[in-house]
């Protein structure tokens, strides 16, 4: 699987240094030392984020994101700033942010940040219509259709609107209909459709949330619709879906604690509350 690109812009060598390896085994990571190679970096290469400091010697973070903004580059940025820089931060309201990171990073929220908003995780439906050539068509993907997939994730509980997806895009609707089918093999409804029940099926491994619950979190709040579209996608019917999971689940849990019966009890003393933990097993499977 193509790994998504980041460009980390910071003038700190060791700090650039340390977060770049925090991020290397999820991430292409990209670097620059100050504002000048960072929009050589950009020019030279798709990005897919960028995390930038914003106090640097000479030209600054504001001055960066100013130049990619005029040239009309949307690459999402989220800003590295430390207590001191809050009143720098204020000045980059305008130029279209996607959120603050402070020093020192907390590197597990950040990677959680990071995946949330490129919406890693939807990319899963189209690895399974590519398969063995979802690495390729990624590595080619175009920008536009790349955010056109970030939108469709983070906006998936609202009704789809097309026009307003185009406009956020800058581009006219055909265009953006036309590019999107083209590159991802398929339309946009039945993408989201697919994104929607992939999402439904998530939910569903928690057995506390009702299957309305669970139609309304993935977008679909008409449960006799999302009822129907489901038992379409996958041959189930919600109730019969979530009745299998959590049986395998069951299953699961019966065969570890048959295993630990055989166990004397001094070999399992050192567990802290593992019942506990077993009853909540099925809410990580």
């Amino acid at each position: 699987m193509a790994k998504p690109t980041i460009l980390i812009v910071d003038d700190e060598d060791q700090f650039r240094e340390s977060l770049s390896e925090a991020l290397e085994e999820e991430f292409h990571v990209l670097m620059a030392p100050n504002v000048r190679e960072g929009l050589r970096v950009i020019d030279k290469n798709s990005l897919d984020l960028i995390l930038l400091d914003l106090q640097m010697p000479g030209l600054t973070g504001v001055d960066l994101l100013e130049s990619l903004r005029s040239k009309n580059n949307n690459t999402p940025v989220f800003i590295l700033t430390g207590n001191s820089c809050q009143n720098w931060a204020e000045k980059c309201a305008d130029l279209n942010i996607q959120g603050y990171i402070k020093k020192p990073v907390d590197i597990e929220n950040l990677m959680c940040r990071i995946k949330k908003h490129l919406g890693i995780e939807d990319f899963r439906v189209l690895q399974e219509i590519w398969k063995e050539k979802y690495d390729e068509i990624m590595v080619s993907m175009s920008r536009l259709v790349k955010n056109a997939l970030i939108y469709l994730r983070q906006n998936m509980r609202n009704e789809f609107d097309r026009g307003k997806m185009a406009a956020s895009l800058e581009v006219s609707p055909d265009y953006l209909t036309r590019q999107f089918h083209k590159e991802c093999g398929l339309n946009m409804h039945d993408y989201i459709k697919k994104l929607r029940i992939q999402k439904s099926m998530e939910l569903m491994r928690d057995p506390r949330l009702k299957i309305k619950e669970v139609a309304y979190e993935a977008g679909l709040k008409d449960v006799s619709y999302f009822c129907s579209v489901f038992k379409e996608h996958t041959g189930l019917t919600p109730k019969e879906f979530q009745k299998r999971f959590l049986s395998s689940s069951g299953a699961l849990i019966a065969s570890l604690l048959g295993f630990l019966s055989f166990l004397p009890d001094d070999a399992i003393s050192f567990l802290p509350d593992f019942t506990s933990a077993l009853s909540n097993v099925t809410l990580l499977l």
